[in-house]
């Protein structure tokens, strides 16, 4: 597994493991074994669009999947059209159903019903301060930032800037350069993996810094690290692979 969505993406790929594994342990379904193929889309368009044609050409009948938004919209047709049922756990945003076939379903709520809690939730503790509204330009950020921003003003609060980062960038300094200033006193960030970072952090003891496996990656040879094993942490269906951080004061040295 790769890409952004590369901690949910393992996870998905371990629990349907694990399903067909006790499937066919019971013998099967209709009494033959069920054969697993997984391939990775990378969170990407069109290597989703790849992968989808290569299950097609196999005879694949189901699909666990896909992860990102942004996949799941690209490859929904291409399975419709060959009958292939997909449900994906992750997909939240509201095309994925809306503009899907018959053969397209989720388990897992809509950027629409998360936009709408989380702008409440600004409305209702943050209507006196100014509020910064950012996305990754891909389906699922943007689509739970518009959520967000409809429902927030519909509240009567207007954001004072809604704007996009673009992902692996270097540097955020044209973003974030005046948070903290008069004018961006207050700020929120939401998604899936800021409410993991909040978890780790609740979960680690006074001191400590916990990442997850992603972010270890991330690091793994610039910041001291140690395995800490999988957590069940609140708000995730799956055990987190987590690592404990070793120095807290390294220096990163940006790439010229």
């Amino acid at each position: 597994m790769s890409g952004s969505a590369l901690n949910t993406g393992e996870q998905q790929e371990a629990g349907a493991q694990k399903a067909f594994e006790h499937l066919n342990d019971k013998g099967g379904l209709l009494g033959k074994e069920i054969i697993v193929i997984s391939l990775d889309d990378a969170c990407d368009s069109r290597q989703a669009k790849a992968v989808a044609k290569q299950l097609v050409s196999e005879g694949v009948v189901f699909v666990v999947g896909h992860v990102c938004s942004s996949s799941s919209l690209a490859v929904s047709k291409i399975y419709e059209k060959a009958g292939i049922i997909m449900i994906s756990s992750a997909s939240t945003n509201p095309k994925v159903t809306d503009e899907g076939g018959p053969n397209v379903f989720r388990t897992i709520g809509r950027d629409d019903q998360q936009g709408m809690i989380a702008g409440d939730y600004l409305a209702k503790n943050y209507s006196k301060s100014n509020i910064a509204i950012l996305h990754d330009g891909d389906a699922y950020g943007l689509g739970l930032a518009e959520f967000t921003k409809l429902q927030l003003n519909k509240r009567g609060v207007t954001e004072v800037l809604f704007d996009r980062y673009t992902q692996d960038q270097k540097d955020y300094k044209s973003i974030v350069g005046n948070y903290g200033s008069e004018g961006f006193m207050e700020y929120s960030a939401i998604g899936l993996n800021t409410n993991l970072a909040s978890r780790l952090e609740q979960a680690c003891q006074p001191g400590e810094i916990y990442i997850s496996h992603t972010s270890w990656a991330l690091v793994n040879g610039e910041i001291p690290c140690e395995e800490v094993g999988t957590i069940e942490v609140k708000g995730f269906h799956y055990p987190i692979q987590t690592y404990r951080v070793l120095q807290h004061d390294v220096e990163m040295v940006p790439e010229s």
